[in-house]
């Protein structure tokens, strides 16, 4: 086992269990550590937020060139989630004042849930759900928001009838801000709903005093689950993470 691979699988134990900081701190400080292989493990798998949180403490110990790189990756991932948080934030308000139900899944709905103790967990886009009865007034919220509908690999009525969400881009500055507002979270099995009274266990929420509502933790790592199968990187070990933290102290029931 390589040395950034050992530092890898130390990381996971400690977000997991932990108990693994200084075995981590330690590696780093006393074997040789090859910098582009450990950032790019870390990037695949999505988990540097947890390293530089995980290690913020113990700088002095770790190789100046090393803990710079981590730094100036924590510092961009951060302001990315902040923003998708402030723009969540918008669409739930917006969404309220229609009294439409919008539920944040996946990454954002994570987050608030169990990952406290680490910080914030790494994510590009925001992903909601709404009942299909719901689609057009929830598609009407977004472009009155300044969304644009973006059909990618397909015409509408294949993402309707083939996919489980429609995707919505809106320009930010120099930046884009993806949307995937799903209507389901599988495809239709010849009527068979998919997690039979889902909407019955939605749990109340609140996020910077925006009462909103998640799907249960249960819920959400299946939902994530069906997802990746389709579009993710199904070895990415932040999803181990995101399944670990479900024993985590800190997380919210």
């Amino acid at each position: 086992m390589s040395t950034e691979t050992k530092i890898l699988r130390y990381l996971i134990n400690e977000i997991v269990k932990g108990g693994f900081r200084e075995k981590i701190v330690e590696t780093l400080y006393k074997e040789k550590v090859n910098s582009n292989v450990l950032t790019y493990l870390l990037t695949y798998h999505e988990v540097i937020p947890f390293f530089y949180l995980t290690l913020k403490d113990s700088s002095e110990k770790i190789p100046k060139y090393i803990y710079e790189g981590l730094t100036n990756h924590y510092y961009a991932l951060l302001f990315k989630y902040l923003s998708l948080r402030d723009e969540l934030l918008n669409i739930l308000k917006e969404a309220k004042r229609e009294n439409l139900l919008l539920i944040p899944i996946k990454g954002l709905s994570l987050a608030e849930y169990g990952y406290n103790r680490f910080g914030l967990r790494q994510m590009l886009d925001i992903d909601l759900l709404v009942k299909e009865t719901d689609l057009v007034k929830a598609e009407l919220i977004l472009r009155r928001l300044g969304y644009k509908k973006r059909l990618t690999k397909g015409s509408e009525e294949y993402w309707l009838t083939k996919q489980c969400h429609l995707e919505f881009m809106k320009k930010n500055g120099d930046s884009n801000t993806l949307v995937d507002l799903h209507f389901s979270l599988d495809f239709n099995r010849y009527g068979k709903q998919v997690l039979i009274n889902l909407w019955d266990r939605l749990q109340k929420h609140a996020i910077e005093g925006e009462e909103c509502f998640l799907l249960s933790y249960e819920d959400s790592l299946i939902s994530l689950a069906l997802h990746q199968r389709r579009f993710g990187k199904i070895c990415n070990l932040k999803y181990v993470c995101d399944a670990g933290l479900k024993k985590s102290k800190n997380l919210h029931s």
